[in-house]
């Protein structure tokens, strides 16, 4: 079904989710096999802070079931360092290590820093370099970004403008471009990443998620609220509230012999 909504969280490997996510004894090379059971998609966040190896890309492909979806952050060298200038060799690097699981990747998004202002050039020069073979996803910290020349921009590239649920920045525009939505759920007021959204917070993002995959549009959603594992809980209930709209996970014939731990998983009471 195109318009499935695909629900994740940004990253899995958490020290804080030892014993509260993740059983006691399990050691983190493990987790992944655990996350798998729970989520049809993960955001690799770790990608954003250090070029992969391959051997750890061979890893997570061989680690996620059929069906499961990675989404890849880009290198904040590029975004970051270069701010998208002259970055032909860095996307080349950035993207080497990853061939392993770039069969299995759906979406690479990048997100830019909040002391980077509209530069409508750069982005489009840097939109162009980029392999034809992935969806892309674009974040912007900066509000001066958020114009209605910056979305015709970007749905010109077919990439997606990221929608946030966030106090990193005042401005929240979910202005749909591109063939798909991406959303990032970073957690409200001054407590942001240690925020615990409640029913009422997600009502309205799963009305309008019901909306985006009504009309045929694929859509990724992940939480960043990383703290005491907020971000698996509230995943788990938008997938609740989102009903037949979401893709439904894990898959029947997930392979119980490959994959113990995530058979049957379930989360620990809260």
């Amino acid at each position: 079904m195109a318009g499935e909504v695909r629900v994740g969280t940004s990253g899995w490997q958490y020290d804080d989710w030892r014993g509260t996510i993740y059983p006691e004894g399990v050691g983190q090379p493990r987790w992944l096999s655990h996350y798998v059971g729970w989520f049809p998609t993960v955001e690799v966040n770790s990608t954003f802070y250090r070029l992969a190896r391959e051997t750890a890309a061979q890893r997570w492909r061989d680690t996620a079931p059929a069906g499961f979806e990675f989404v890849l952050k880009g290198s904040q060298f590029i975004t970051h360092r270069l701010k998208l200038r002259d970055a032909y060799d860095a996307v080349g690097r950035f993207f080497a290590p990853l061939v392993p699981v770039l069969e299995r990747t759906s979406v690479i998004l990048w997100q830019l820093p909040p002391n980077f202002r509209r530069n409508l050039d750069r982005l489009d020069q840097f939109l162009d370099m980029l392999p034809p073979t992935h969806r892309y996803a674009v974040e912007f910290r900066d509000d001066d970004w958020f114009h209605p020349d910056t979305y015709a921009l970007l749905d010109r590239h077919g990439v997606s403008h990221v929608w946030l649920s966030s106090g990193l920045t005042t401005r929240h525009e979910p202005v749909a471009t591109g063939d798909h939505v991406y959303v990032r759920f970073h957690g409200l007021s001054e407590h942001a990443y240690r925020h615990d959204y409640t029913d009422a917070e997600l009502e309205p993002w799963a009305e309008r998620l019901r909306e985006v995959a009504a009309v045929g549009t694929p859509a990724w959603v992940f939480f960043n609220n990383d703290y005491d594992g907020h971000a698996v809980h509230n995943g788990r209930r938008l997938i609740e509230m989102l009903g037949h709209a979401a893709r439904r996970w894990p898959p029947a014939d997930l392979d119980v012999v490959a994959l113990p731990e995530a058979q049957g998983t379930t989360l620990p009471p809260r």
